[in-house]
């Protein structure tokens, strides 16, 4: 996904990207009850 971003928009693209894909981060630990990567558990890591 970056790469596409990058390749579409240069720059902000890539920035674009990498937020969409923080906030989906964010969205999946929330649901997973996970404050800090650190609480995420071992074998989701993988």
């Amino acid at each position: 996904p970056f790469m596409y971003g990058v390749g579409a928009l240069g720059k902000q693209g890539g920035e674009h990207t990498i937020g969409i894909l923080k906030a989906q981060l964010q969205q999946v630990m929330e649901q997973l009850g996970c404050e800090k990567i650190e609480d995420l558990p071992v074998h989701l890591i993988k």
